[in-house]
């Protein structure tokens, strides 16, 4: 779970960068209550183990709305290519 926090926060912090407040207050909100159901729904079923391994779910759910935001926020302010990133050319 951990883990998956830093890969939002990662995500979050480019958002700052971008300056897209709108993007990040909306997946703030959407993102809180799956975290918060999920701690609430494992540890009523199952304990401890439970809640961590569906705050785990919520987490990666969570860290593809951040990364999602970023990419579609930095592609609306013409900062990343619009398909993949090409490879560097070696210098011979």
């Amino acid at each position: 779970y951990m883990a998956l926090t830093g890969v939002s926060l990662g995500a979050l912090a480019g958002l700052r960068t971008l300056q897209a407040a709108r993007a990040s207050v909306r997946v703030g909100v959407a993102a809180a209550p799956p975290l918060v159901v999920a701690a609430i729904a494992g540890g009523a079923t199952g304990g401890v183990v439970a809640a961590v391994w569906a705050m785990v779910g919520a987490g990666a759910l969570a860290a593809a709305m951040w990364w999602t935001a970023l990419v579609r926020s930095a592609r609306s302010a013409g900062t990343a290519p619009a398909g993949p990133v090409p490879a560097r050319e070696t210098a011979r």
